[in-house]
């Protein structure tokens, strides 16, 4: 298993998720708040899947980091978390800024 959390370097990348939450237009072209760059680019990759990458812009790293309690666990403490308690279990080979 790979875990890697980079800064997107492609302008044109879009975040994954705010394309998701607001969509195509009915002319198939992408809503004006679904075309947010991309600033963080995670990706995952297990033996069932090969290179999962998802994009987030930085509102929504921010979002996926603040948990409904209101505590912050940041994107890197959470693929640290996620490599301490995996790690027995996969072998891991991990990225992180």
């Amino acid at each position: 298993m790979t875990l890697s959390l980079t800064r997107n370097s492609n302008p044109r990348q879009w975040c994954d998720y705010c394309k998701t939450r607001f969509g195509q237009l009915k002319d198939g072209s992408w809503h004006l708040k679904a075309q947010v760059p991309a600033v963080w680019k995670v990706t995952s990759e297990t033996p069932n899947r090969r290179g999962m990458v998802r994009f987030y812009c930085q509102e929504c790293a921010n979002e996926a980091q603040k948990w409904a309690d209101g505590t912050f666990w940041s994107l890197k403490e959470q693929l640290d978390y996620a490599i301490a308690n995996f790690a027995t279990q996969e072998k891991l080979n991990v990225e992180l800024p």
